[in-house]
């Protein structure tokens, strides 16, 4: 997640589950965990879509649900400011995920100042 010109990286654990396909569209259930001095992040679980937007265009999406840490403290803090964190952070990770999907195809290198998607 970029806040101003830093960047703030936490440690998760990626899950990725087999893909579904439904006509045009993938579905990837994904879900992350935090790890270590991560435990004050939310848990997520969700759907990466891919679906074919004509010849040449892509729709990269995700649709998830999370759950704040901390029970009815983390509620309050979410409903006040991390929402809005928590909606930054999926946006840079799906970003990512589409720089990662771009040089993939473009046969470039992911090696980047940020590294690839993670």
């Amino acid at each position: 997640l970029k806040v101003g010109p830093r960047r703030v990286r936490r440690t998760v654990t990626l899950s990725v589950a087999e893909p579904q396909h439904l006509g045009d569209t993938t579905m990837i259930p994904i879900s992350w965990r935090p790890v270590g001095k991560a435990l004050m992040l939310p848990s997520l679980e969700g759907d990466l879509e891919v679906a074919a937007m004509g010849e040449h265009n892509t729709q990269l999406a995700i649709s998830a649900r999370y759950q704040p840490p901390l029970g009815w403290v983390g509620t309050v803090a979410d409903r006040a400011l991390m929402r809005r964190v928590a909606e930054a952070t999926v946006k840079d990770f799906l970003d990512r995920v589409a720089q990662g999907v771009e040089a993939i195809i473009a046969g470039t290198d992911l090696a980047s100042p940020d590294g690839p998607p993670k």
